[in-house]
């Protein structure tokens, strides 16, 4: 996917022999991913987090000196700990590389389900199977954040609001100083757990580019949103090639339109495309949904 920007960056500056050495290796490494009948990172149906380099499927990840894992984790204590499923398979959904709403996507997201509630019941996923942890089960918030990400792309709100309601309600969720996972760790002399920044940034990353759905291109931005069921309205301001967009989101029964500086515009598939100004300008959106 950042190879295929990669094109358009290289073909906008005139970079024609780069942005078809790119294309090619964009096109190649996608093809392997979905096509490839020996490497593609598909089987039963849905989406895998790693192979071989002959091509098999791995599903284990047994350490070759059980002795140097933690006391008492999982790769010290269970014969064949599995490495499946994973949050990272969500990704080719989250960013459009598969069909959200296809057969695929939906294997994928029932295959990952597994995750949510794996050893525990207070709900939240793991950020990949945590019979391959070297630390005791737990959830994490980022991992709980990837799959609010993919279910909107998917259509399933009800999953978005489980995850985002059980993130917010974790200890250090209003100051937004999330812990990586919420569960004690045995692994000395390391601290039980860390404060990071990626569950904020994947919260921005939902708001943003999925549920008000304002994702910038090289000549012209499209408003894309999806309105969870629950919000009314939403407005933001952003600052795109020094024009400042103000954008109001309602919700509306009625056919879906908008407004760009006060004059009514169609909307197509629910999306609003605006080349950006030649001029330093202020955008003022609506966009009744």
């Amino acid at each position: 996917l950042g190879l295929e920007k990669g094109v358009e960056l290289a073909e906008k500056l005139g970079y024609r022999e780069l942005s078809e050495r790119w294309g090619k290796a964009a096109f190649e490494i996608k093809n392997a991913i979905l096509y490839n009948k020996k490497f593609r990172l598909i089987e039963d149906g849905h989406l895998v987090k790693r192979r071989t380099r002959d091509g098999r499927w791995q599903k284990l990840m047994i350490p070759p000196d059980r002795t140097s894992m933690p006391g008492g984790s999982p790769l010290a204590t269970i014969e064949k700990p599995s490495c499946e499923p994973d949050t990272c398979e969500v990704m080719p959904i989250t960013y459009g590389m598969i069909d959200p709403k296809g057969e695929l996507s939906r294997n994928t997201l029932r295959w990952i389900e597994h995750l949510w509630n794996q050893h525990w019941d207070s709900g939240g996923y793991s950020r990949y199977n945590v019979l391959s942890e070297p630390d005791p089960p737990a959830p994490w918030p980022l991992a709980s954040l990837f799959m609010a990400r993919a279910h909107i792309e998917a259509g399933d709100y009800r999953k978005v609001w489980r995850s985002v309601n059980w993130v917010r309600r974790l200890k250090g969720g209003n100051s937004g100083a999330w812990f990586e996972r919420y569960g004690q760790s045995i692994t000395p002399p390391s601290p039980p757990v860390g404060i990071v920044g990626w569950a904020s940034s994947e919260i921005t990353s939902l708001i943003v580019h999925h549920i008000i759905g304002f994702r910038p291109g090289l000549d012209r931005f499209t408003i894309r949103p999806k309105l969870l069921y629950g919000l009314r309205q939403i407005r933001g301001t952003f600052k795109v090639r020094e024009s400042n967009v103000d954008l109001l989101l309602t919700r509306t029964r009625k056919k879906p339109f908008g407004l760009l500086n006060g004059k009514r515009v169609g909307l197509d598939a629910n999306s609003l495309i605006v080349p950006y100004p030649s001029e330093r300008r202020h955008l003022k959106i609506e966009l009744h949904v």
